[in-house]
């Protein structure tokens, strides 16, 4: 707006001075034509009576001057030049009349003054025209047109800061407390009034992105927003996690967060509007990666961390082959000594025999199916709510239940300690305890010993069930409480152990947030400590 006013102010101040000068030397022109006109009138007429008097020879005796002087006779002859040398243009000597002849450059001005004895006297000047007059005054002109052009640029500058500074001055954001041209109150009023409108938009807005914000930040799924062209245009932390990265700016490309083909086929589909899922495996972790379409040509990504999920599957799928392939040894035998007692192909005395290998993969059968359902039961089940529960009770409880067959390899199994609780649910903690003390007698030898220990140390109360019997390589010692992994099959089967004991005993562990290893006891044998946590 300045430089419009300015330019506005300048050409009419400019052209306002422009025509005043104009108009000046106008009036001065015509002012000075007119009085040096009348000048020489005047001198004719004071020259006429010498003339008359005295003839050529008086206006001889006269000084030279600007006008020339001619007497002309009655029959058209000179008979006095006061510039003879210089050549005249023909005019009607004999009329008597004033007249002017020339060029647009200059004029040549004849003025007469009849005189009483026939002659006529003539007076003879020249007058510069306007084209003459502006050439003469060329380099004057120029000066002062530079003079007049400074002047006004100056006039222009100095009137358009007074006229734009009160509009420069006026505050936007509340422009109607602003004491400004009277003009200007309508417009004022009006960006009032959309200035709160746009405050309130831009409260609703901003409202809006951080219930947006706050939603996806507490979200676990990672949420992408990208734009047509694949810039990011809002990412939550969870999406970084899962992606590996530490941060990514709104604008940025979002194959800079995954440099994978897939990952860009995936994204470049769903900005196509084609809705695309992939698993991507980033850092040892695998993560889902739902692409949808989204309006004006961007999209979503969804991505879900799905590690567990597919571990799950697959300990799924390990287990249900485990499953069945221990089932399939004990009903396999089952059935065939079944088979052969059916068909009348058993001697009669190997019948009781027969039945008894059938009664002793049947115990062994439900002994399995047992420590299924009561492993599937800590695994699906959140317990009870925790109770302290007193562990020696639950040692002698334990020993009382292994007695006879502790007594059929006489096994000395103690129960000592100091009498101390954790938070717990009970059965699943008696359940730990059973098998920790059940695989120190199977795995023992003959007249070996078990001792289980509790008592409340430093880290925390530790119970450690200790045995003589077979012990446990190191190399084995952390794939033990896998289930169904048995150090020695042969012998595993030959006691009755199903290969979930230890996996019992670590899930319930887990559930109490305790700590469980296995260390060699000194002499030969197996320590199983477990520590609970204050």
């Amino acid at each position: 707006m300045k430089k419009r006013i300015f330019a506005s102010v300048f050409f009419v101040s400019l052209l306002v001075a422009m025509c005043c000068i104009a108009l000046v030397m106008s009036v001065l022109y015509g002012h000075y034509s007119q009085q040096q006109l009348n000048n020489r009138k005047e001198a004719l007429a004071f020259l006429s009576p010498g003339t008359e008097m005295g003839g050529a020879d008086f206006l001889a005796a006269l000084p030279r001057g600007e006008m020339r002087l001619l007497l002309i006779g009655s029959e058209g002859e000179i008979l006095h030049d006061s510039h003879g040398e210089d050549t005249l243009p023909s005019w009607p000597r004999e009329s008597g009349e004033n007249f002017e002849t020339g060029s647009w450059v200059e004029r040549t001005v004849f003025l007469s003054q009849n005189l009483s004895n026939g002659s006529v006297l003539w007076g003879v000047f020249r007058r510069y025209t306007w084209a003459s007059l502006l050439l003469n005054m060329l380099q004057p002109l120029t000066i002062l047109f530079g003079a007049v052009t400074f002047l006004s640029g100056m006039l222009a500058m100095w009137i358009s800061e007074k006229i734009a500074r009160p509009v420069d001055e006026i505050d936007l954001m509340h422009p109607d407390q602003v004491d400004a041209y009277e003009e200007l109150t309508p417009l004022l009023h009006r960006l009032a009034a959309q200035n709160k409108e746009i405050n309130g938009r831009m409260e609703e807005l901003t409202r809006q992105q951080e219930e947006f914000t706050l939603i996806t930040g507490a979200m676990q799924e990672g949420l992408i927003v990208i734009g047509s062209r694949g810039d990011i245009l809002s990412c939550n932390g969870s999406a970084l996690l899962l992606l590996g990265m530490e941060q990514a700016q709104p604008g940025e490309s979002v194959f800079s967060l995954n440099g994978k083909e897939e990952f860009r086929e995936t994204v470049e589909a769903a900005l196509k509007g084609e809705p695309r899922e992939i698993t991507l495996h980033i850092r040892g972790r695998a993560c889902a990666l739902m692409a949808s379409p989204a309006g004006e040509g961007g999209a979503i990504l969804l991505l879900m961390d799905i590690t567990e999920k597919e571990e799950r599957d697959k300990f799924r799928r390990e287990f249900t082959a485990n499953v069945s392939h221990e089932l399939k040894t004990p009903l396999t035998s089952i059935s065939g000594y079944a088979e052969i007692i059916e068909n009348g192909l058993a001697a009669q005395k190997d019948i009781p025999r027969f039945a008894g290998q059938i009664r002793k993969e049947s115990a062994r059968l439900m002994a399995l199916v047992g420590d299924i359902i009561r492993l599937s039961r800590m695994e699906e089940s959140a317990g009870t709510a925790p109770v302290p529960v007193e562990l020696l009770p639950l040692i002698q409880e334990a020993k009382n239940a292994l007695a006879h067959a502790a007594k059929e390899k006489q096994i000395d199994i103690r129960a000592e300690g100091a009498d101390v609780s954790v938070p717990g649910d009970r059965e699943m903690l008696y359940e730990m305890v059973l098998n920790l003390m059940d695989n120190a007698v199977k795995y023992n030898h003959s007249g070996g010993r078990v001792r289980a220990f509790v008592q409340e140390e430093k880290e925390g109360v530790v119970l450690r069930v200790a045995d003589t019997g077979v012990g446990i390589p190191d190399a084995e010692k952390e794939r033990v409480f896998e289930r169904f992994y048995r150090v020695d099959k042969s012998r595993s089967r030959q006691v009755g152990g199903t290969g979930l004991g230890l996996s019992i005993v670590k899930h319930a562990a887990l559930r109490h947030n305790a700590r469980v290893f296995i260390t060699d006891t000194p002499g030969g044998g197996t320590t199983v400590t477990v520590i609970f946590p204050h």
